[in-house]
């Protein structure tokens, strides 16, 4: 398959450009109206070392949310794109369960901008894996479309298969935060065989939505039991308690 900016001259030709949450015609594919635009919560650089989480006031570069005070993170750095409410929430769950593969490299190139100091040379992408029975049901893996368009925007390299999914857990929603870890614990492990190509490499986890942060810290510490040298978790949306 052709190179999406390769064809990008004739899909223009073909079919106009429409914005990705509500159809209005625009000048490019692969993006948003103004007034939509308008409407999700981008995260700004004044957000949690950890988790991605907006702050308010004046912070410095190292500040914490207090979820991330409460809670050890076992991961050393995390980014996110969007606060997962109002317009941005209905992207995700629009590109999570409504088959919008066309929005993945709008969603992907925010997730760059939001993690541009996370993109080292000796980093590599990995992207959360789902159940196999899952993938079945809903076709593809959201944080696998992701991690391979940042990783042609970025050039950094992604290994989609070295981590499996063991447990084929219960949707997290309406969990508390306790109740979410518990559900993770031992839910993943590394495929030996595909492991190599991350000894001694910096990790960027990506995933579409944090929550409480349970299921990147499962990832987070299968991945240390390993010989990365580092892991960070780069997010599309990130559920805030600022909104």
């Amino acid at each position: 398959m052709r190179d999406y900016l390769t064809m990008q001259p004739l899909l223009s030709f073909l079919y106009p450009a429409l914005c990705i949450s509500c159809g209005e015609e625009l000048e490019k594919h692969q993006s948003i109206c103004a007034k939509c635009w308008g409407s999700i919560g981008f995260i700004n650089e004044n957000c949690c070392y950890l988790c991605g989480d907006q702050l308010i006031g004046e912070i410095d570069t190292l500040t914490l949310c207090d979820s991330c005070i409460q809670v050890s993170r076992p991961w050393s750095v995390g980014r996110a794109a969007v606060i997962y409410g109002g317009l941005g929430r209905d992207l995700v769950l629009s590109y999570k369960h409504g088959d919008r593969l066309d929005m993945t490299h709008t969603l992907a190139r925010w997730m760059v901008n939001s993690g541009e100091d996370l993109f080292s040379d000796n980093a590599i992408l990995v992207p959360i894996p789902l159940h196999r029975y899952r993938v079945m049901k809903r076709k593809y893996n959201q944080a696998a479309e992701l991690a391979k368009a940042i990783s042609k925007m970025t050039k950094v390299p992604c290994c989609l298969n070295v981590l499996k999914r063991d447990h084929h857990s219960a949707i997290l929603d309406g969990l508390n935060a306790e109740e979410r870890f518990l559900q993770m614990e031992n839910a993943f492990s590394l495929i030996q065989s595909e492991s190599l190509e991350l000894k001694e490499r910096e990790v960027i986890l990506v995933d579409d939505v944090m929550t409480s942060g349970a299921t990147f810290s499962a990832a987070t510490h299968t991945l240390l039991n390993g010989s990365v040298k580092s892991v960070s978790v780069l997010a599309l949306a990130r559920v805030s308690k600022s909104t």
